[in-house]
């Protein structure tokens, strides 16, 4: 079973092309509900059902009802041709209002694939769940200042997102076997931070304010403190609907520890693509760091000049070379409780 998905019969190239389409996520898109500051009332977001086969598809879904969210539909039957697509608006009530501050409630779609193949003349099925997301879209705006890659953060004239608070914590209301760690609040580490691009590059500015900077060139990144960021520019749906497949290929990660200086060489784990720059240094309050990216790199991965990316960054947190914790903008990407669209950028 992959993704939830019964692959007992995946035994034909025929139904396998069906099958990778739906557990990449390409033959069922949905859309997550984009909020800027609160949800409520009626709203209405896209589904997308694509057949990418030479044989009819028949689509069966049914939703699992919550307190939250109230669906137009309790279920609904799709019949695609071969080789099209079918794009349906879909309207659910928001039964209180929902804001960003709190990690969105998700409404799951239990869905149900069917075909009969030519070639065997046998009907295959395939299983799964989707869900129904909050998320919100972030402005990324052309830098009205040139942005000097050097650690010194003075040129940002803002760095509106924040991050100071137990992301472990905050998860627990969507995975309970989560356990918060240790955690002194904003003044033992907060991170704010900020994207700007112009013609040639896309820049991150992040600063953490940590009150005691742990280093070891002993220890690998993620076990000192670091930032960590995470970056998919490729198109939607993958690019929303991805768990985090393919970091350092597909996904762009760049894992970075505080220097002393900008003469310190900076070894990040993952190849990154040529001309990227890196600082990441020490100062009065914390550490800080500069990011770089190539616009190239994102119209490649765009397929197109690019519009959109969707980010995470996370910092780690050590004080020793105990057990430390992570900070992180959104759930990890990688895990069964990541929001499909968190962290999505727009050009602006």
């Amino acid at each position: 079973m992959i993704d939830g998905i019964e692959d007992e019969n995946i035994t034909t190239a025929e139904h396998a092309k069906i099958f990778e389409s739906v557990s990449q996520g390409t033959a069922i898109y949905i859309e997550p509900l984009y909020i800027e500051q609160e949800l409520k009332g009626e709203v209405t977001t896209k589904m997308q059902f694509i057949n990418r086969g030479a044989n009819p598809l028949i689509i069966r879904a049914s939703f699992e009802l919550n307190e939250v969210f109230k669906p137009v539909l309790d279920s609904f039957v799709v019949s695609l041709l071969p080789h099209s697509t079918q794009s349906l608006p879909f309207t659910i009530t928001a039964q209180k209002p929902i804001t960003l501050d709190e990690y969105p409630p998700i409404l799951k779609m239990q869905w149900e694939t069917e075909y009969t193949s030519e070639k065997t003349a046998k009907d295959y099925t395939f299983k799964g769940t989707k869900q129904i997301t909050v998320a919100s879209r972030h402005n990324c705006p052309r830098t009205p200042v040139e942005i000097t890659v050097d650690g010194n953060l003075e040129e940002w004239q803002t760095l509106p997102i924040t991050i100071e608070q137990d992301w472990r914590a905050t998860q627990k209301r969507i995975n309970p076997q989560i356990e918060p760690k240790t955690y002194g609040g904003a003044e033992d580490c907060k991170v704010s931070f900020a994207a700007v691009y112009d013609e040639q590059y896309l820049y991150l500015g992040i600063a953490v304010v940590d009150n005691k900077v742990y280093v070891d060139p002993e220890r690998i990144v993620h076990q000192q403190d670091a930032v960590e960021v995470r970056l998919d520019a490729r198109p939607e749906p993958i690019r929303s609907l991805s768990h985090g497949e393919g970091q350092g290929t597909w996904i762009l990660a760049i894992l970075v520890n505080p220097q002393e200086s900008l003469e310190t060489e900076i070894k990040n784990p993952y190849i990154l693509p040529a001309g990227t720059k890196l600082v990441c240094l020490k100062n009065s309050t914390g550490y800080a760091a500069e990011i770089a990216i190539p616009v190239s790199y994102l119209n490649k991965m765009h397929g197109k000049e690019w519009e959109a990316f969707r980010l995470n960054v996370a910092v780690d947190e050590f004080d020793d070379e105990g057990n430390g914790l992570q900070l992180q903008w959104w759930p990890d990407w990688r895990r069964e409780y990541s929001i499909p669209g968190s962290g999505t950028f727009i050009r602006k």
